[in-house]
């Protein structure tokens, strides 16, 4: 299962560099024509990446809502899916409805060609922020590092294990209190140790002129 969110996170990344490069270039090569040859071909990988966002988004959302994910997930991993899966929904909105109005000939008429000046650009800038989000997610619960599997991996351990693991963490905090009075301890000696000295000097010499008159 890592390996093919590897695999579809590194086809998300692709896809939308892909996309970047051809958005900047294509006012450079294209002709002017009503055709966009390079853009009839990779809207099919394209679409292929919105389902892929759509899914991957839903999935952990849901992953993060479960009773085990929620213990370890923090209230900003939860934002950052809502948002990320809301977005997945508005891309896929916006680029099915532009993608099946280009393939309808009856629907390509001088207005909605000169829509797609407009509405293209903002598709595919918005497909290339969700793909790389959710390209960097997937790739990341591909080798273990998400808090959904954190908390997974947390809540697979045993009783023992988790008994000594708090144990373990409890006898460390115990170390630091104990260090820290410790340093308390020393800091209110100082002054006491100090005034001990100083009265001491002060015994010595009022000692000094009656040992004198005894001899």
């Amino acid at each position: 299962m890592a390996m093919v969110k590897r695999i579809l996170a590194a086809y998300l990344v692709l896809t939308a560099v892909a996309v970047v490069l051809n958005l900047i270039l294509t006012p450079v090569y294209h002709d002017g024509s009503a055709e966009y040859p390079t853009w009839k071909i990779l809207n099919w990988f394209m679409a292929a990446g919105v389902l892929v966002s759509l899914a991957a988004s839903y999935l952990r959302r849901r992953s993060l809502e479960s009773g085990s994910a929620l213990r370890g997930a923090v209230a900003l991993d939860h934002v950052y899916a809502a948002a990320a899966w809301y977005g997945a929904i508005v891309l896929t909105m916006l680029f099915f409805w532009e993608w099946f109005w280009t393939l309808n000939p009856d629907s390509e008429t001088g207005d909605a060609v000169t829509s797609h000046l407009v509405y293209f650009p903002i598709v595919d800038s918005l497909f290339v922020v969700v793909a790389l989000s959710t390209g960097r997610c997937l790739w990341s619960d591909g080798d273990g590092s998400s808090t959904p599997d954190r908390a997974r991996d947390q809540s697979r351990r045993s009783p023992s294990q988790q008994v000594e693991r708090q144990r373990g963490a409890f006898k460390s905090e115990q170390r630091r209190l104990r260090n820290s009075l410790k340093q308390w301890s020393e800091r209110q000696r100082r002054p006491f140790d100090a005034e001990q000295q100083r009265l001491r000097q002060w015994a010595e010499r009022q000692r000094r002129p009656f040992d004198a008159e005894q001899l």
